[in-house]
């Protein structure tokens, strides 16, 4: 998977990420059960795939 994540001043989370979709619910199955992270609202789109993109990384 790649793409990255943001996190807001407001403790609002921003993430976009590519992959195949058995990886990409994994990961939201394990965020989810995480004890340390409290998802209250999810919103999802599909996007165009950045095909030069190469790894995942934290923005800042």
């Amino acid at each position: 998977m790649t793409g990255w994540v943001y996190n807001e001043d407001d403790g609002t989370v921003l993430m976009e990420v590519q992959g195949d979709e058995a990886s990409i619910d994994q990961m939201l199955q394990l965020l989810q059960n995480d004890r340390y992270i409290d998802i209250v609202d999810m919103d999802m789109k599909q996007l165009v795939v950045q095909e030069d993109e190469r790894s995942f990384h934290i923005r800042y």
